[in-house]
């Protein structure tokens, strides 16, 4: 089974969860986790050279990631209880 394509690396200072994008957009638009800053967030590309068996990781600049806009997620809809559905 293959497995499913990372090509950027997102972690926070701080923090010991590793987040995996596929797209540079992706990684710089998702926004900090709670309690952490945009200032925290550090991206970094994955690559495997297979000319000689090595796998590459280079740090997106902080500037790119600092001035990229933030994509935040809709709120979720809760479902509402109505209160003739309560009898």
């Amino acid at each position: 089974m293959a497995a499913s394509r990372l090509g950027y690396i997102v972690i926070w200072e701080g923090q010991s969860q590793v987040y995996g994008c596929l797209t540079k957009v992706g990684a710089l638009e998702t926004p900090p986790p709670p309690d952490n800053t945009i200032e925290q967030k550090r991206v970094f590309f994955i690559t495997h050279q297979p000319d000689n068996g090595v796998i590459s990781v280079h740090e997106v600049p902080s500037e790119e990631v600092l001035s990229a806009e933030l994509r935040y997620p809709a709120p979720r809809k809760s479902k509402k209880i109505d209160d003739n559905d309560a009898d």
